[in-house]
């Protein structure tokens, strides 16, 4: 379960950096 998390938080944070920069530079 832990390590799901872990995972999930190390693939999910670079996607939303990601997503947050694209909207930005779109807004």
């Amino acid at each position: 379960m832990l390590l799901m998390f872990f995972i999930m938080n190390k693939t999910l944070k670079p996607l939303l950096h990601k997503f947050l920069l694209v909207s930005f530079i779109i807004v």
